[in-house]
């Protein structure tokens, strides 16, 4: 069994319709908003490229707030209508970025995220989804999908031990911006 590790160099982090009409509706939303905030704090502290959808914003509103504030001009949005994250879009700005691995946090873990981390490791991706920073309506539906995804070899993770891998050493640089944020 071949194991592929995440670094920091070569991954990037997708978030996925974390938007106003959508949240709300979520089992434990401040959960998955809480999560999703460290790890794009996390990401941003050590340089990791993020880039984050919208699933028809005409209708289902724009990126949250309290995420959208953490945004910069270096991370990427892209509108979509597929239920993947996978556009044209956003594959050419992963491989524009060099990426060979990816991380995925947000909603709903049985779309959404579900059928991006299919499509991911179908386009040959090392991925990872975050499952203390996903969602779903039904909780039977967020179970579900992560054996599912589990099933295709997709990465299951949390926050803080995805973190700690991309890290690496408490000895780094870092682990020292890191670590306030995730402990």
């Amino acid at each position: 069994m071949e194991v592929k590790k995440f670094v920091i160099e070569e991954t990037a982090l997708i978030v996925v319709d974390l938007q106003e009409k959508l949240l709300p509706a979520m089992h434990d939303n401040p959960r998955i908003i809480e999560r999703s905030s460290v790890m794009i704090r996390c990401a941003k502290e050590i340089g990791m490229p993020i880039i984050a959808t919208q699933q028809y914003p005409q209708g289902l509103g724009q990126t949250v707030d309290v995420i959208k504030q953490l945004f910069d001009e270096n991370d990427s949005v892209y509108d979509k209508t597929k239920f993947s994250a996978c556009t044209d879009e956003v594959m050419k700005d992963l491989d524009d970025k060099g990426v060979k691995s990816v991380l995925i946090l947000g909603v709903e873990a049985h779309v959404c995220v579900m059928q991006s981390c299919l499509d991911l490791k179908l386009a040959g991706y090392n991925v990872g989804v975050i499952v203390d920073a996903i969602g779903s309506r039904n909780p039977i539906e967020w179970d579900t999908s992560i054996a599912r995804m589990q099933q295709n070899d997709v990465t299951i993770m949390t926050v803080e031990s995805s973190v700690f891998e991309l890290v690496g050493d408490a000895k780094s640089e870092n682990f020292k911006k890191v670590r306030p944020l995730v402990m």
